[in-house]
């Protein structure tokens, strides 16, 4: 997962800080029970933090709204990267480089036996374990 901000304050020439760095930000998440959300509330409780640790909490359902509303300097995001390649090779957004926030976690992809889709599945699996 990556941490995401726009700013026109020095975010992009900021030095690697804490996550706690960023609790007086607004944060812009998933709703409840999606995977990213999952992730992050799993990750801030391993370090004993919570999203409640934030200055304010929006949830938003639609990930294009929450790329938006980053965009827009209403907060920052925890996405990941993949999510989010378009627009930080194009600039719109950019990571914010914590040090200690590096995140890893297992990721179970399922097909049907015998599927006629397999050989394309075999190489969506293949494309994300490079991620």
């Amino acid at each position: 997962m990556s941490a995401c901000a726009r700013r026109l304050t020095p975010w992009p020439r900021r030095p690697p800080g804490p996550s706690s760095a960023l609790f007086g930000e607004n944060l812009i998440l998933r709703n409840q029970g999606s995977g990213s959300r999952d992730v992050l509330e799993r990750v801030l409780e391993e370090r004993n933090h919570h999203v409640g640790d934030f200055r304010h909490i929006v949830e938003i359902s639609d990930l294009f709204v929450i790329k938006e509303l980053v965009k827009a300097d209403c907060g920052i995001t925890f996405l990941y990267r993949k999510a989010v390649e378009k627009e930080l090779a194009e600039g719109s957004l950019c990571q914010v480089a914590l040090t200690d926030f590096q995140i890893s976690h297992e990721f179970t992809f399922l097909w049907r036996k015998n599927s006629a889709f397999e050989a394309e599945l075999r190489e969506t699996s293949r494309a994300l374990w490079t991620l």
